[in-house]
């Protein structure tokens, strides 16, 4: 509902395709509660269930036909602490498209493992950011991705050439 608004608001409803589904790596459903009162940015399934828990159905990402139609350039995938489950539902879709992929991952173990999932498909980390780690991760075998990577590195490079001379 937060996302149908915020694209009404920004008129841009004709651009979106707004899919009532949580992500995942098997088909299901889960229940999501909020862990943080009067944060609606905090739905998680690890919540303690209340009357603002909600059901939600579960789809792999590789199996929605909306996506597979297009072809997405970066993936955002902040989702609570799911981001491996996510992803592991989206091997496929990562493998044909190579979108860059950004995700949220504030425990270092969870990063690895990630990393462990989509570094075969190619992927590899380009910076991170923000309080919360946010990875920016761009695929080796995108020529967009060698391109742009090859374009901010010379730059950098002449910047700080530039600055020692």
């Amino acid at each position: 509902l937060c996302l149908a608004i915020n694209a009404e608001l920004n008129h841009v409803s004709d651009k979106i395709t707004l899919l009532e589904t949580a992500l995942g790596s098997t088909p299901g459903c889960v229940v999501l509660s909020k862990t943080i009162t009067n944060n609606n940015g905090t739905f998680s399934r690890s919540g303690a269930q209340s009357e603002e828990s909600v059901s939600v159905p579960v789809s792999r990402l590789d199996d929605i036909p909306e996506i597979q139609a297009c072809s997405p350039g970066l993936m955002k995938v902040d989702v609570e602490g799911m981001e491996y489950d996510v992803l592991l539902g989206a091997l496929e879709t990562l493998e044909r498209h190579k979108p860059a992929l950004a995700f949220e991952c504030p425990q270092p173990k969870a990063y690895q493992e990630i990393l462990a999932l989509v570094a075969p498909l190619g992927y590899f980390p380009i910076e991170v950011l923000n309080a919360t780690p946010t990875f920016i991760l761009l695929n080796k075998h995108n020529e967009q991705h060698v391109q742009k990577l090859s374009e901010y590195l010379t730059m950098y490079v002449e910047a700080r050439r530039a600055t020692e001379y």
